[in-house]
């Protein structure tokens, strides 16, 4: 930056420089959209236009800084292309992480429905056996855990099925969302 600028075009560029720094920005774009301004004024100011005028029509720095924030947010700048092997690494990365979310996904569904499946049984089989006719149940049972215990176990069989079960379906969202915007990037 030249030593010879207008006092108002330095405090307003280190006003937009301040007020990108708040962003989100990477720092490169940050030093780009400071040079693009201070060349924009440079430009107005050498065709005639005065520089009070100029920066009037700009607004304040921090709304030209979220100005800038909310374009880039919507409309990324293309980033370079990656090597050969990157984009190996990347396929295979994605191919890897999906192979174990779609695992996940099925042992934890089949554990999750067994875990219902089986507390269902339990709390059943504790709310109902007092009232079976006694030569219906074996000898063992009888004799076995108390209903409280039984009826217990069974609710958290079936709190953890459940659990389990959700678990999966929030997997299965994220990772079919994930497959979605794979099939959609690759397709461009």
């Amino acid at each position: 930056m030249s030593d010879q600028r207008n006092p108002l075009t330095v405090r307003y560029l280190e006003q937009l420089a301040a007020a990108l720094e708040r962003t989100l920005m990477p720092q490169d774009e940050r030093d780009a959209i400071s040079r693009e301004m201070e060349s924009h004024l440079a430009e107005a100011v050498s065709s005639g236009a005065r520089l009070t005028d100029v920066l009037e029509r700009l607004g304040s720095a921090e709304d030209l800084a979220r100005a800038y924030a909310v374009e880039l947010a919507l409309n990324p700048r293309p980033v370079h292309q990656a090597s050969p092997w990157r984009q190996v690494l990347a396929v295979a990365t994605r191919t890897s992480a999906t192979l174990a979310a779609g695992l996940l996904v099925v042992v934890m569904g089949a554990v999750g429905v067994a875990f219902a499946v089986g507390g269902v049984a339990a709390l059943l089989v504790g709310l109902i056996a007092p009232f079976l006719p006694v030569d219906w149940m074996d000898p063992t049972l009888r004799a076995g855990l108390p209903q409280l215990v039984v009826v217990l176990a069974g609710l958290a069989l079936l709190a953890v099925g459940i659990l389990s079960i959700r678990i999966v379906r929030l997997n299965a969202r994220f990772l079919f969302g994930a497959l979605r915007r794979d099939s959609k990037e690759i397709s461009k």
